[in-house]
């Protein structure tokens, strides 16, 4: 069943500045990820900087959450999985693997109409507003949908551009996120800091 989620979602803000200036780090910038992961894994803003850094991220620059979790596995300080957003059917490659957060059912434009080329119906186009498409439109994911869906626990999402944690459905960042912001990835923290 469903998790009915407020209009607002549940925020906590993170002090960025006072995490850098506790870890060593006060005029960073661009840790979006480094705070994610710190706070995800409840482990000190330090140690998350030191992963990021192991896995190839350059001082005040943007970098892929993917990359300091796995290295974070490699020194055997977080476990993780991802989470798909989107639902693979099963196949020859696919079986076993998650099911995804949601269906192709579920993320199916709603809004958008079949037009058909000729009276027979056969061929045709889907149409939504001005805008026409080969196959039916899919909706994005949304941090909205995100939340409703989660199971308890620590997650890092991320949308193209930035990166946070949520916890028990609480979203912690340094700025609050709107809540039809695109999630492009989900990952669970399996187990806490050691």
């Amino acid at each position: 069943m469903p998790v009915k989620i407020p209009r607002r979602a549940i925020f906590q803000r993170v002090d960025a500045r006072q995490q850098r200036a506790q870890g060593g780090h006060p005029n960073e910038s661009n840790d979006c990820t480094v705070r994610a992961l710190a706070t995800a894994a409840g482990m000190r803003y330090e140690d998350a900087h030191v992963i990021m850094q192991l896995s190839g991220r350059r001082a005040l620059r943007g970098h892929s959450p993917m990359q300091g979790l796995e290295v974070g596995v490699q020194l055997g300080m977080l476990n993780f999985e991802k989470i798909s957003l989107r639902a693979k059917y099963p196949d020859a490659d696919t079986v076993g693997q998650d099911a995804g957060l949601f269906t192709e059912e579920e993320l199916k434009d709603k809004r958008a109409r079949f037009v058909p080329r000729t009276a027979s119906g056969i061929g045709g186009y889907w149409m939504r507003g001005h805008w026409t498409y080969t196959n039916q439109p899919k909706k994005r994911v949304t941090l909205s949908m995100v939340l409703k869906k989660l199971p308890k626990g620590r997650f890092i999402l991320a949308t193209n551009t930035h990166a946070f944690a949520v916890i028990d459905g609480v979203v912690y960042d340094s700025r609050p996120q709107a809540l039809s912001c695109s999630i492009v990835l989900c990952y669970r923290i399996v187990t806490e800091a050691i």
